[in-house]
């Protein structure tokens, strides 16, 4: 409920024509990384595009993608199948985020390491 009431206020400073910076952003995002809800991955995933896809809304920041991440690397639910494809995602995404053509302020952290190498402990059957 505290997720969604959340999300509602983001949304509503959005629609109200505030201008949410990129610290309004993460605290959706970690409102959904923290959440025990089965679709808080998709969530935070969402959140995590809106900031990633807009001109109009600040760039994400590391914190931005490593709370992502730690959303993948909680393992809700019970889908082995799912949790892996979660954790290839999260990899992928760290490797961008190491890659020449990733900006410097989301160059990952001792952090980000830990989430994917948590996300993958999660496949297990």
């Amino acid at each position: 409920i505290q997720s969604n009431q959340t999300e509602l206020s983001a949304a509503a400073a959005i629609v109200h024509g505030l201008k949410p910076n990129v610290e309004s952003y993460n605290a959706v995002i970690e409102c959904w990384a923290n959440s025990k809800d089965n679709i808080s991955v998709v969530r935070s995933r969402t959140w995590l595009s809106r900031l990633e896809d807009s001109s109009t809304t600040p760039q994400p920041n590391a914190r931005s993608y490593d709370l992502y991440l730690q959303s993948v690397s909680r393992g809700i639910g019970k889908d082995a199948k799912l949790h892996l494809e979660r954790a290839q995602q999260a990899e992928r995404l760290l490797q961008y985020r190491l890659s020449a053509d990733a900006p410097n302020d989301i160059r990952p952290t001792t952090e980000s390491f830990n989430f994917v190498l948590r996300a993958y402990t999660r496949c297990r059957s």
